[in-house]
């Protein structure tokens, strides 16, 4: 293997270990963000309920996402990066429907009182992964210009 192939996938693995780094302490940051501003507010009668359950099914799908996420991009930028805009636009798509799907799980087997919470959280951890992604990988691709 020449010089350039050995640097291009050790960058491409030192993305994806700082991506995951960087998604975790997101996740658990805004984690302990709705549970400060949840006890500050001191409007959550039923905390459990309506906070903390949304919050570890938020705080779950996000870091399973991206997890997934990460381990599928460094699978398409080491075997074909001429492929990655293809990658990025099927990744969001399958995101949008594996939120969907757990969005549509937690509504029809939980209580129907907390679904404006659930919504709330989810949309913010959804909101946040999305956004994280779309502007990491940006930086990526312009500095190691993988594609």
């Amino acid at each position: 293997m020449e010089k350039d192939e050995k640097m291009r996938l050790q960058a491409i693995r030192q993305a994806g270990i700082k991506y995951k780094q960087i998604s975790l302490w997101m996740t658990a940051a805004m984690a302990l963000a709705i549970l400060f501003s949840c006890r500050i507010s001191a409007k959550c009668d039923d905390i459990i309920a309506q906070v903390v359950n949304p919050l570890i099914v938020s705080a779950i799908f996000s870091l399973v996402a991206s997890t997934a996420y990460g381990e599928a991009w460094k699978a398409v930028a080491k075997s074909s990066p001429a492929n990655l805009a293809k990658f990025y636009l099927a990744a969001l798509v399958i995101k949008m429907v594996a939120g969907t799907l757990v969005f549509l799980i937690y509504v029809l087997t939980c209580d129907k009182q907390n679904i404006l919470g659930f919504t709330v959280i989810f949309a913010l951890f959804y909101v946040m992964l999305l956004v994280f992604d779309c502007i990491y990988f940006a930086r990526v691709e312009k500095k190691s210009r993988l594609s």
